[in-house]
């Protein structure tokens, strides 16, 4: 079950844009930040990607947070070849 700051997460099946995906990322670091999330699996430093002036540091970039109170997990993930990602619940 969730808490009440978890099921106020807007979750996106999609990616509209490439900057909507790092407006997620950037909420990702800023929920790390706060100390109410752990960051549990990552395939990059956020800070790299959200720094990154020479374009993606990788075809895929996945970062898995999960709720210190609750223990639910989020993953924001985007795989830049094709266009495609989510930021979605995960068991």
């Amino acid at each position: 079950m969730m808490c009440a700051i978890c099921k106020e997460l807007i979750p996106a099946d999609r990616f509209y844009s490439p900057q909507d995906y790092i407006n997620y990322l950037e909420d990702v670091r800023d929920m790390v930040a706060s100390g109410q999330y752990d960051l549990e699996e990552a395939t990059c430093p956020i800070d790299d990607v959200l720094g990154s002036t020479s374009g993606w540091v990788s075809d895929v970039i996945c970062h898995v947070i999960r709720c210190k109170m609750c223990q639910a997990g989020f993953r924001c993930y985007a795989n830049t070849s094709n266009g495609s990602g989510s930021f979605l619940q995960v068991e």
